[in-house]
């Protein structure tokens, strides 16, 4: 009802202003937590936090003050203390002239007979009252929440209004004190203390006004009474927009303490009407009362007062009519009119959703088109560096590029350790010159006489020339794989905007997958001169007391019990999130910076909090886990930094998440693509993930938040066994297959490679005559089918089939379901740059075993080729 609604809304609005005025003193105690310096204290950053507190109270022009508690021999001291600080304060500077009075500089306080004196203030310089308070102090108004408001330095215990509330105040702060002083543990009760309502000369059309006390006692100093903290309330607060615009006709009153203030509603408006209660005792029996303040909050010596709400006959008629049949007709009009609006809403939401749906498919193929055009020729591209690559560690005289790889490596940390045993002494340096000059120098009369035998380390030190082009094709393929990465990130974009990322569930030990990831980022901090470090933590609450344990370096310093609090997710994603933001903290950190991982565990603090969780595990089997805390993980890093308006851009959905202008994010390195995607991958996961930075050259971080659930080791392994049983069977006929068709293959495997582009088929093939293939070459999927059906009359049975997607003649899911129907039991793997998930599901569904995407990875192919028993290992 209306009343009730408003009874609510004034209890709300009560117990807001009550609140703000108790956070305010909460922030004054501990800015200022020693009762030491008091009075001669100012609190830092009041007047905007102040202001802040009381937005959140519904108060609007409200003044909010901070009077600390002088004693008399103190006054003067502290006048010159507080003038200090009006003129010399920097935020926020108070104009010259800021309390100041007709006599001059001090505390003040006002005597309406003083006709003589222009504002009617005198010097308050003893702190005595005419009106008998038992305390000889001041209270001066030091601060307030809007600087100009004219009252600052004004003794608030020199009116005898306020002075009796000031003194109750005290005496009760006093009386918590000693009755807890053989309690040294124990604080006073929270409670506030409201004087008298009055008219302010300020804002006395507005109707009476209070004032809400909390007294200051320092956080480290609790039984010391130091000030307190004033909120002014006028109580025409409490009626603003109590009521709907269209309501007349009701009378409120605020009433308690032997006094009565009447106001009157009319559309909604309550304007005062006068002081006493005016409303109309016929309907006394519609009271409708909430009060204001209760004895559990406030001082026994405060005011009570009660708000009453009464309706008046203008409220009766204006419910009232003659005329029914407009009422029904209006009812009729108004069905009518709500039935042909639904249908034009249904109308344009149809159309609406049919040219999203349009424009999706038209971003789809875009993205199809995209992937298609530019993964082929970089596929291209990547297997010639890999033949260039090979090539080269084969004339070097090693069988692989790894092996390559591996001595380069050695080599480098070999003459690390001789440049740092150089710098030693200048005696051992010249001696180490001159044996690796001698070195050099037998190498080379090796080299010479005995070039039938050399070494390939021989072979390098003296071709070094070879060795800058493996490692300027290293670095193109490392830029081109970049490229690529870009392509994939998109895919994943559209997987999660499109709501098609499926995750495979298993139980994921996070704490020790963390500190894995975390050392695959060793190498690449350590070549930025970089420093990285891991940091674990666990949060624990024991009767109401939060501690932290750590920190700790390695996962398994952490108890048994928590390393038991388990993640169930996507493995594979949650590496993907965690090496996306530990690589972005690294790229975007300067040489010789810092890049700090913190992982921490919350528990669940209180049973109320307890979630159940049910969840279909890889491989279909369903399992139920009680949560049991959340895994908080934070990377920090001193990098580029990111502006808040680019952090904002992060949280947004959509296209609108992303930033495509290079020089905009991250000092020009980033995309905000990738973040994106991890962001969509956590919220998959119940869990979130937000960016903090200081601003653009002041670092940034990165946290993650999922939850965990306790999963002790027996059941994780039991939920494990129970979600591979099917796929465990499956693998063991598989083998028992492989194993038949093992001992009769032929030796070397023959591998046919269908794609339309050449240069893609031949260097492909390159690749595969060096692991020891025999190729076959065909340019479409019609030739494909021709030769599978040679190969299969003549009992020269391929091994694999390497399938392109977009050919011409017939493309690749085409010529796979073709040749499954000639009942050929030959590996066949989709190699395609057509990679929406429809697409792939496509290939699969027509008889590929696997589709990989271009550029072909070698070890991504090798390792199908393993896994499905083509070749052994």
């Amino acid at each position: 009802s209306i009343t009730d609604r408003a009874r609510r809304k004034t209890a709300l609005i009560a117990d807001q202003r009550l609140m703000a005025t108790a956070s305010i003193a909460s922030y004054v105690s501990g800015m200022l937590s020693h009762a030491e310096p008091w009075p001669f204290v100012t609190v830092p950053g009041f007047e905007r936090q102040a202001t802040n507190l009381i937005k959140t109270s519904s108060g609007h022009g409200v003044t909010t003050g901070f009077f600390p508690i002088v004693q008399a021999d103190e006054i003067a001291r502290f006048e010159a203390f507080a003038y200090d600080f009006y003129e010399h304060n920097e935020d926020p500077v108070y104009p010259p002239g800021t309390a100041l009075s007709s006599f001059g500089k001090g505390v003040w306080a006002v005597d309406p007979t003083l006709l003589d004196v222009p504002d009617y203030r005198y010097h308050v310089t003893t702190g005595s009252t005419a009106f008998g308070s038992p305390y000889n102090i001041v209270t001066p108004f030091l601060q307030e929440n809007t600087v100009g408001s004219g009252f600052l330095m004004y003794d608030l215990h020199s009116d005898p209004v306020r002075s009796i509330a000031i003194d109750h105040m005290i005496d009760c702060v006093l009386a918590s004190i000693e009755s807890s002083s053989e309690q040294e543990e124990q604080d006073f009760p929270l409670l506030f203390i409201m004087t008298d309502l009055t008219f302010l000369h300020y804002a006395a059309a507005r109707g009476p006004g209070t004032m809400i006390l909390q007294p200051i006692c320092p956080a480290d100093d609790p039984h010391i009474l130091t000030g307190f903290v004033a909120n002014q309330f006028i109580l025409d607060e409490l009626l603003e927009n109590l009521f709907a615009d269209k309501v007349s006709g009701i009378h409120c009153v605020i009433k308690g303490n032997g006094q009565a203030y009447s106001y009157n509603v009319t559309d909604g408006m309550a304007t005062f009407s006068g002081e006493g209660d005016f409303h109309q005792e016929d309907y006394n029996s519609l009271e409708r009362c909430v009060v204001l303040t209760d004895n559990e909050r406030y001082y026994v010596e405060s005011p009570r007062y009660t708000f009453c709400m009464y309706p008046t006959d203008i409220f009766f008629e204006s419910y009232q009519t003659n005329n029914p049949r407009v009422f029904a007709i209006g009812t009729i009009c108004t069905i009518v009119l709500t039935s042909l609006l639904f249908l034009m809403y249904e109308f344009f939401v149809r159309r609406d959703a049919m040219k999203k749906e349009e424009l999706l498919q038209a971003k789809r193929r875009f993205m199809r088109f995209v992937s298609h055009e530019v993964r082929t020729p970089l596929s291209a591209v990547c297997m010639g560096l890999d033949v260039l690559q090979n090539e080269i560690s084969t004339s070097f005289g090693f069988q692989t590029t790894d092996e390559l790889e591996c001595w380069i490596q050695g080599h480098k940390a070999k003459a690390e350790t001789i440049a740092e045993e150089e710098a030693e002494t200048e005696t051992a340096e010249t001696e180490t010159t001159n044996e690796l000059k001698a070195l050099d120098a037998e190498e080379t009369e090796t080299v010479s006489t005995k070039t039938e035998t050399k070494e390939p380390e021989t072979i390098l030190m003296s071709n070094k020339e070879a060795l800058e082009w493996y490692e300027i094709a290293k670095d193109i393929q490392s830029n081109t794989q970049t490229s690529v990465n870009v392509l994939n990130d998109f895919l994943n974009y559209d997987k999660i905007e499109s709501d098609t990322l499926e995750l495979e569930l298993t139980v994921v030990p996070i704490w020790s997958i963390i500190e894995e990831i975390f050392k695959e980022f060793k190498l690449n901090a350590e070549k930025k001169n970089i420093y990285l470090d891991l940091i674990f933590a666990t949060v624990s609450k024991h009767k109401g007391q939060i501690s932290v344990e750590g920190p700790f370096t390695r996962h398994t310093a952490l108890s048994k019990e928590v390393r038991e609090h388990k993640l169930v997710g996507d493995s594979v994603r949650i590496s993907q999130v965690l090496r996306n933001l530990i690589s972005n903290a690294i790229e975007f950190t300067p040489i010789h910076g810092c890049v700090s991982l913190h992982a921490k565990w919350i528990p669940q603090l209180t049973a109320e909090d307890e979630i159940t969780d049910d969840f279909v595990m890889k491989g279909g089997s369903k399992e139920t886990f009680k949560r049991s805390g959340t895994v908080v993980v934070s990377i920090y890093d001193t990098g580029a930094g990111i502006s808040s308006k680019q952090i904002k851009k992060l949280y947004l959905s959509g296209i609108d998440g992303l930033q495509f202008s290079a020089t905009d994010l991250q000092a020009g390195k980033g995309s905000g693509l990738g973040v994106h995607i991890a962001k969509g991958i956590m919220e998959q996961h119940n869990g979130t993930l937000y960016a903090e930075s200081g601003g653009l050259g002041r670092g940034s971080s990165f946290t993650i938040t999922f939850p965990l659930h306790h999963i002790p080791n027996k059941r994780a392994q039991s939920s494990i066994l129970r979600s591979s049983l099917r796929e465990a069977k499956k693998l063991e006929e598989e083998e028992e297959k492989e194993e038949e068709k093992e001992e009769t293959q032929p030796n070397p495997l023959r591998v046919l490679v269908v794609d339309d582009a050449p240069s893609i088929r031949k260097l492909l093939c390159r690749l595969l005559e060096k692991r020891g293939f025999v190729c076959d070459q065909a340019m479409d999927g019609k030739q494909a089918v021709d030769r599978a059906s040679e190969s299969n009359e003549s009992k020269k049975f391929y091994d694999a089939i390497l399938l392109d997607y977009e050919m011409p003649e017939m493309n690749g899911p085409e010529a796979a379901k073709i040749i499954r129907g000639m009942d050929v039991d030959v590996f066949i793997v989709g190699i395609t740059g057509n990679l929406m998930s429809e697409d792939v599901d496509y290939f699969l569904s027509c008889g590929a075993n696997a589709v990989l995407p271009k550029p072909l990875n070698m070890k991504d192919l090798e390792g199908l080729m393993v896994e499905h028993g083509v070749v052994s290992i």
